[in-house]
């Protein structure tokens, strides 16, 4: 059953329980009377509604019967949350989206990532408009209507009076590239100028250190070249590949985060053993190489790039792997207006070997 279209109110209903889900979730599941509010909420609201209890009550029926909204009871009254998730098949940055959207009305992709930052915190307005991407031309249906039609973007250009480049090799590989398309100034004070930002003070292992002992738990899983009839038997070897990747982060440390150790432990197996389970429902294919560094050239410039798998298929072509452990990447992003990363579709305009597919 096609869990779409909805009424205004329905889509009202579903935006109001998916925005307190996030922003006051002691209170998640709602309650009608907490939804009833949520719904004539006369701020953050585009229209105003003025919806009755009746009203409200035949919204979540026809929502139920889409499997959008569950019912739970819950002490004295019944509590209703959101199912838009596994019900539309979408990642969270795109129920935000399209929750926003239900409160607000249409809106700017920039008007969107702020509209929806107590909702997912979106890095940038292009990250918004890949995931509208993906929304507007999902194969099961289009979600994002009514939207305008694409124009190319202006040309940019910059004065750049700044001494010239001491060398053609760029410090920073192509991140050096995503940070230009974000923010040209910062990317200057980076790679021209050396300045590097403190890093935050956060609780835990930071999301660089974890990055960094997953990449290295993956090389030591897949670093013998496995074929995929191979990767059932690797997951006897997954608590060893992440205990030597974890060695090498905690250190002597280790008896002294007994606690932290065996949570990142359990994450990073759980994440490995996914991978694993993921990989064995593709094609036949061999890992070619893990971590495998390049250098590409663009024009008189030359970055050096490192590529976390490269895969081989049945037909001899290449399949490129880029683990993302912070949060859902989508290929999206490489065909915005903006080049976000350019790691992978650069190494595969260079390879030379036949490169069919990238995964992410």
């Amino acid at each position: 059953m096609n869990p779409l279209p909805l009424s205004p109110l329905e889509a009202r209903v579903l935006g109001v329980l998916v925005e307190k889900q996030r922003s006051v979730p002691d209170t998640y599941p709602m309650s009608l009377n907490a939804l009833v509010a949520g719904c004539n909420q006369k701020t953050s609201r585009s229209p105003i509604m003025n919806a009755s209890e009746a009203e409200v009550l035949e919204a979540l029926d026809a929502l139920k019967h889409r499997s959008l909204v569950v019912e739970t009871s819950g002490g004295r009254v019944m509590r209703y949350a959101h199912n838009a998730e596994r019900a539309l098949g979408l990642p969270s940055q795109s129920v935000a989206l399209l929750a926003t959207l239900a409160l607000r009305g249409a809106q700017t992709a920039a008007e969107l990532r702020s509209n929806s930052d107590r909702l997912h915190r979106f890095a940038d307005v292009s990250a918004v408009e890949a995931f509208l991407h993906e929304l507007a031309e999902r194969p099961a249906g289009e979600l994002v209507a009514d939207r305008p039609p694409r124009r190319a973007a202006p040309r940019e250009t910059v004065a750049d009076d700044a001494p010239p480049l001491a060398a053609t090799r760029v410090a920073g590989g192509t991140g050096a590239l995503g940070r230009q398309a974000r923010c040209p100034l910062r990317a200057f004070y980076q790679d021209r100028l050396g300045a590097r930002p403190l890093e935050a003070i956060v609780f835990g292992v930071p999301a660089r250190l974890r990055g960094i002992a997953a990449h290295r738990a993956a090389e030591r899983l897949l670093g013998d070249g496995p074929a995929q009839a191979d990767f059932a038997a690797k997951a006897s070897a997954v608590a060893h590949c992440v205990e030597r990747a974890l060695a090498g982060l905690f250190g002597r440390a280790r008896a002294h985060l007994a606690a932290l150790y065996e949570l990142e432990a359990e994450q990073l197996e759980r994440a490995l053993a996914t991978l694993l389970r993921a990989d064995l429902t593709r094609a036949p294919f061999r890992v070619r190489a893990v971590e495998q560094r390049a250098t590409v050239t663009i024009g008189q410039l030359m970055f050096d790039v490192r590529i976390d798998r490269v895969d081989e298929l049945a037909d001899g072509t290449l399949a490129i792997v880029d683990y993302k452990t912070n949060e859902r990447a989508t290929s999206a992003e490489w065909f915005g207006p903006r080049l976000r990363d350019a790691q992978v579709p650069l190494y595969a305009s260079q390879a030379t070997e036949r490169v069919r597919a990238a995964r992410r």
